[in-house]
């Protein structure tokens, strides 16, 4: 859990983090962890039995390896997977975890960095702007010619013929904070931004995507044309590891992860993409979608959960004060050495 502290009944133990088992003796490290007596709410119903704290703060399970000598680097790297069905008690594949950096066997494309803009506590970003990109289909609603790029109509900028941005008040979608959280299973935006949102969703889809939800069967949902929403990110000083590496062959920007040009002032902040599947589960026992974006949050807190993470490994470096993406199908399984 990125925002998770360890602070509890104080216990001391040896762990060994296995990259191999021949070699695991040279990762075990003294760990001071909490032990909890009772469980109550969501956590009696999860499958995991304990937290890993991963906090910004020197007593989480990162910071406790580099005190050890066991990491060189105040790095690690998560990579979710979705699985498919629900999680099995038995185990289901969610992905994969690195210490002290990123494994690149893992990257499909190159990893680019967002400002982390906290540096203790939470992961915290900057969010420049969110977008709904709408797919091509012959089912979309109305024409391209019904509108005329750059145009703008009350709550959203129609900014390409497939994308709509959000005309948000950026100061106040940040006030209050946004946060990457590997232990919140959903995604959390400040209330003001929900009329905004479902009007670009209805510009899209047709309908409200409460409308969605509750006024048709899952069936009936045309999940191509559904919105993949996308979250722009202040990058950070060092957008890439290598800046000669940052462009393909024709000196263009690498677009899977950059906003180019849809946002002509900022063209290599950083995009994250929560396509439909993400942001809609299927819930069996009662036979409906259910939303894992819950834009409602009146104080004004906004939070990426795990559902915003999939796909992507996201290295959290504390070392520069960034937090890298790069596109993965996270299957550790199948990497190479």
């Amino acid at each position: 859990n990125t925002n998770t502290n360890t602070n509890a009944t104080d216990v001391t133990a040896e762990v060994e983090v296995v990259q191999e088992a021949k070699s695991a003796n040279k990762f075990s490290f003294e760990l001071s962890f909490g032990c909890q007596y009772r469980i109550t709410g969501l956590f009696r119903t999860q499958l995991a039995d304990g937290i890993m704290g991963m906090e910004l703060g020197e007593d989480s399970f990162w910071m406790q390896m580099y005190d050890a000598n066991v990491i060189q680097s105040k790095m690690f790297a998560l990579c979710f997977t979705k699985s498919s069905g629900e999680p099995k008690p038995s185990g289901s594949l969610a992905g994969a975890m690195t210490m002290g950096g990123s494994d690149i066997r893992l990257h499909k494309s190159k990893m680019v960095y967002a400002q982390n803009v906290d540096t203790e506590g939470w992961y915290t970003v900057y969010v420049k702007g969110i977008y709904l990109q709408r797919k091509q289909s012959d089912a979309i609603r109305g024409t391209d010619e019904e509108h005329d790029d750059l145009s703008k109509d009350g709550n959203r900028t129609l900014l390409e013929s497939n994308t709509i941005k959000l005309d948000l008040d950026i100061d106040k979608v940040n006030r209050e904070g946004v946060i990457i959280d590997s232990g919140t299973t959903d995604t959390y935006l400040p209330s003001f931004i929900n009329q905004y949102f479902e009007d670009a969703f209805e510009e899209i889809y047709g309908y409200t995507l409460y409308d969605t939800i509750h006024s048709f069967n899952p069936d009936e949902i045309l999940f191509e044309d559904l919105p993949t929403i996308i979250v722009q990110l202040q990058r950070a000083k060092a957008i890439f590891d290598h800046d000669d590496d940052a462009y393909d062959e024709n000196h263009e920007y690498e677009s899977k992860l950059l906003v180019g040009e849809l946002d002509e002032t900022s063209t290599d902040d950083v995009i994250i993409e929560i396509p439909p599947n993400h942001y809609l589960s299927y819930n069996e026992k009662r036979k409906k979608l259910q939303s894992r974006i819950h834009i409602d949050d009146e104080d004004g807190f906004g939070l990426l959960g795990a559902n915003a993470m999939f796909n992507y490994d996201i290295l959290f470096d504390m070392d520069n004060s960034r937090i890298g993406f790069a596109k993965s199908d996270c299957n550790h399984a199948e990497i190479e050495d």
